[in-house]
């Protein structure tokens, strides 16, 4: 190889290295985007007894009750929406 080989070979190394720190603040962008609140989050678990569990979670900002356990499982919106009723 003579000297231009080395030369060229060189300067596709510096424009590939500088190409990928000129690209940095993009991706940093990116990703802070992508650090969002998880969409399904755990706020806290009671366990009733040796079965059945209680567990508060958070779902795309809704938060829910489940219980867990026993012969059945249920899934209900917290706070519960008041129906009017009893007023």
């Amino acid at each position: 190889m003579d000297i231009m080989e080395y030369l060229q070979a060189f300067v596709a190394l510096i424009a590939i290295i500088g190409a990928i720190f000129m690209i940095r603040p993009f991706l940093r962008r990116f990703e802070q985007r992508t650090k969002n609140t998880p969409l399904f989050q755990i706020q806290g678990a009671l366990s009733v007894d040796r079965a059945r569990k209680l567990t508060l979670v958070q779902c795309e900002g809704q938060k829910l009750l489940m219980l867990t356990g026993g012969g059945q499982d249920f899934l209900l919106p917290w706070p519960p929406k008041n129906s009017g009723e009893g007023k």
